[in-house]
């Protein structure tokens, strides 16, 4: 239960988060840049969550909070799918391609230099194997 709990106290604060940086950029932007800029720092953190757990740094309630909470809440695909297929439709095809391309690349990067941040290439290749 204590799990399941701060799951969704770690997914209340990535949401407001979310939420806010949409409001700050999201109306200078149709909304997709500020939903990107989540979805990053959200795979980031994600990145450095995971390095931390493989030096045993912490263990499943720090993994629920921040990785599943925290950046589950932040991060969010529904609403990026939701912006894409209206930038889809109001602007040029191939903006939203452009969109999706960024979107894809930039937070699989987040993620590996996330877990840069802790380990170095090598080990990181190594863990994953």
């Amino acid at each position: 239960m204590k799990k399941y709990l701060l799951i969704g106290i770690g997914c209340a604060f990535g949401a407001m988060v979310r939420n806010y940086v949409i409001d700050a950029i999201g109306a200078y932007t149709f909304g997709l840049w500020a939903v990107i800029v989540c979805n990053v720092v959200g795979c980031f953190f994600i990145g450095m969550i995971m390095a931390a757990l493989l030096k045993r740094w912490g263990g499943q309630y720090m993994y629920a909070f921040f990785a599943t909470g925290f950046c589950g809440g932040l991060t969010t695909f529904s609403e990026y799918a939701g912006g894409l297929a209206n930038a889809m439709l109001t602007h040029d095809i191939w903006i939203s391609m452009g969109f999706l391309l960024i979107e894809f690349t930039v937070c699989i990067a987040a993620v590996y230099y996330g877990m840069w941040i802790f380990l170095s290439d090598k080990k990181i290749i190594e863990l994953l194997k």
